[in-house]
């Protein structure tokens, strides 16, 4: 509630309790002076104690990007802004790290780590994420552009599209060769490998296998080398299932966040 709410909401309060005395005083030859005073006192307390329902606003409730808000948010109400560009970059810096710190993501990643090298290793590859981000600078690829090379047979104008057409229609199009120019296979003769990666959760593993699973398909499943109970439970799912495959400890890799091998 806010500081303009508490104030109206004192101002009724006020109004109410002199619209009670004025009744108490109003009721001549029912009570003496000496009970008038004890009862508007009394009146006093209840109605600043027992706001009315109808003044009583409750706080809204937060909308999930206010949540994100408050918890990606960094504290720098004590920082003192008020030097020089360098010296405010710093301390902004400063500030954003001690932050991270807090939060225990970093020291999370780095406790898995068994080596000195593999930490550093870590280190070096999130800083590459952190620092583009920072800097604004494109990550490799990002900025690599894709052009279609399939010839369209209708050239279309988005600006005025055919009755009945909209640019849904046209973005999820799908092209074909003319099937005298090429020649076309059948669904049962695509044969599909996947190759999924996985680390904490088998179930939602499952789930993406049994979504794009076909009679022509083939999964093969890695299993982060951290990770034994999800490795377990896909495991057992893959001995029921003729075309998924579990890679067994000897080909398994304690994977860690944006490192290569």
């Amino acid at each position: 509630m806010n500081n303009r709410s508490i104030s109206k909401l004192e101002d009724i309060r006020a109004a109410k309790t002199w619209q009670y005395l004025r009744v108490v005083v109003n009721m001549k030859g029912i009570f003496r002076m000496s009970r008038i005073i004890p009862c508007a006192f009394l009146l006093v307390t209840l109605s600043y104690c027992s706001p009315s329902d109808e003044t009583f606003t409750e706080t809204p409730a937060l909308t999930d990007h206010q949540e994100h808000l408050l918890r990606t948010a960094v504290d720098f109400s004590g920082v003192d802004f008020s030097g020089d560009a360098s010296t405010a970059a710093g301390l902004f810096v400063d500030t954003i790290a001690e932050d991270m710190k807090k939060s225990g993501r970093f020291a999370g990643i780095f406790e898995k780590a068994q080596t000195e090298e593999c930490r550093a290793l870590i280190a070096k590859h999130f800083g590459y994420f952190l620092k583009s981000i920072a800097t604004e600078t494109p990550l490799p690829f990002a900025s690599i552009k894709f052009e279609n090379s399939c010839e369209d047979e209708h050239p279309w104008d988005f600006n005025n599209l055919p009755e009945g057409v909209h640019m849904g229609i046209v973005q999820n199009r799908t092209y074909q060769p003319p099937r005298n120019e090429s020649q076309y296979i059948t669904s049962d003769e695509v044969v599909l490998c996947y190759g999924i990666l996985a680390h904490d959760s088998a179930e939602a593993t499952i789930r993406i296998i049994e979504a794009v699973d076909e009679p022509t398909t083939t999964f093969v499943v890695h299993i982060d080398g951290k990770y034994e109970e999800n490795y377990i439970k896909l495991k057992e799912y893959a001995s029921k299932r003729n075309r998924v495959m579990v890679l067994d400890h000897d080909h398994r890799v304690r994977v860690n966040w944006g490192g290569f091998r």
